[in-house]
């Protein structure tokens, strides 16, 4: 593929991949090396999957996809003007962070949705906003990936002027760490224990682990 993106494990102990380029969701076998192919309705550059199995799916096709385990895809959300960044499900909802293209004024141009999942076959409800980046961050970077721990607190990466945020049920919006931790870093993961990984995308690149306090929420998929 020119531009693989963002893997997942599943239940199945496959990887799962999107290709940033073209709309394809990709399965890879590791025992035997063979992948399977299957075309989405649109590019997607992030996916994620939830409790029931469901993996969902952004990116520039402006629309949320859900696939099934048998590759089989459709549109789940829509997401018209909005080119999906990072895709996170918690707390039986899926997050998205995205560029608003479009010309409501009262919609965010840079910004965090959600929609509730509201069956096991990954039925979704209506998005809502989130939150405003421009106005939190106070800059014009681009979020680059949204990640949570295991109390809800929610992380935000940028490829800007912050490097990892935060954000709380409360609506509390702080810069984690902004001594340490710089910007760009292009994707995050939590590893089983209370490490956050971040790709640091500037000089040198490196692969970092972040030593918290808490453990990551459920990765769905993993098994521990």
């Amino acid at each position: 593929l020119p531009t693989p993106l963002s893997m997942k494990i599943g239940t199945d102990q496959k990887i799962y991949y999107v290709d940033g380029v073209n709309p394809y969701i990709v399965r890879h076998d590791l025992s035997n090396g063979m992948p399977q192919f299957s075309t989405l309705p649109g590019i997607a550059s992030d996916l994620d999957f939830d409790r029931y199995g469901n993996l969902y799916a952004g990116g520039s096709g402006q629309n949320l996809y859900r696939i099934k385990p048998d590759l089989s895809s459709s549109i789940a959300a829509d997401y018209k003007d909005i080119s999906i960044f990072s895709v996170r499900v918690f707390d039986n909802y899926v997050y998205i962070a995205g560029i608003y293209s479009g010309e409501d004024i009262t919609v965010p141009e840079i910004g965090i949705w959600k929609n509730k999942i509201i069956s096991e076959e990954g039925i979704l409800d209506n998005k809502e906003v989130v939150l405003d980046w421009k106005k939190l961050s106070n800059g014009s970077s681009f979020i680059t990936s949204i990640n949570f721990d295991e109390n809800g607190m929610m992380y935000i990466s940028s490829d800007g002027n912050i490097g990892i945020a935060t954000y709380d049920s409360d609506g509390i919006f702080e810069k984690l760490y902004p001594k340490i931790i710089s910007p760009p870093i292009s994707k995050m993961c939590w590893g089983p224990s209370n490490y956050l990984y971040l790709n640091f995308r500037g000089e040198p690149r490196a692969i970092y682990r972040l030593e918290l306090s808490q453990k990551g929420a459920p990765y769905f998929g993993r098994q521990y």
